[in-house]
């Protein structure tokens, strides 16, 4: 966008002057802020009205409205979790039918029912990790894109970005649990195979 200055000169020739519509007061340590504002109340009128906010106030009141507009990101999160445990549990599953015969074999030459759960939930836990690998570099991309571009397009101001290890690591934690949870149902699926049947066609 194009921007013109002019002197303020200029602009109150042309412009009628503007009464100021606000004040900002600033106390000495160890005033009393509530008794300040209470007598600040009582010059109020019918023809002038005042509105005294303290500046703490305004700034709970600014995080508050912050909180209910990113309030919709733990409900993604939620939502990306629980995708997160179906894909894997589709993936797990789509596995274990395709291998199904593979697994048979395995008990058949004396593979015991725990080993071939243990080995489900391990190619769980391989996925989960890679997953976990994967997830943090791209969600600090995610991040900066979101926080550089998308926000400074959508409102014309952006934020400061900071890292937090302990949240990188609860990501990779709970790619790991999901991948996890979801291969509980695949292991009790592969221990309780019956090779017997699966193999009479071979």
């Amino acid at each position: 966008r194009g921007r013109v200055a002019i002197s303020t000169a200029v602009w109150e020739r042309y412009q009628p002057p503007l009464a100021p519509r606000g004040a900002g007061i600033f106390l000495h340590a160890g005033a009393d802020a509530a008794a300040v504002r209470a007598q600040l109340r009582q010059l109020a009128t019918p023809d002038l009205p005042l509105q005294v906010q303290s500046r703490a106030a305004i700034r709970d009141e600014s995080m508050a409205i912050f909180d209910r507009t990113f309030a919709v990101t733990g409900v993604l999160r939620t939502i990306a979790l629980m995708v997160s445990v179906v894909a894997v549990f589709g993936a797990l599953m789509a596995l274990h039918l395709e291998r199904l015969r593979e697994l048979a074999v395995m008990r058949a030459v004396g593979m015991g029912a725990g080993q071939v759960a243990g080995l489900t939930m391990l190619q769980s836990a391989l996925m989960g990790a890679v997953a976990a690998l994967a997830c943090v570099p791209l969600g600090l991309v995610l991040s900066t894109v979101l926080i550089d571009v998308i926000n400074r397009r959508a409102f014309g101001w952006t934020l400061e970005q900071s890292l937090q290890p302990d949240v990188l690591v609860g990501a990779a934690v709970v790619a790991l649990a999901a991948s996890l949870a979801a291969s509980l149902w695949p292991a009790w699926r592969a221990a309780r195979l019956e090779p017997a049947g699966l193999l009479r066609g071979e």
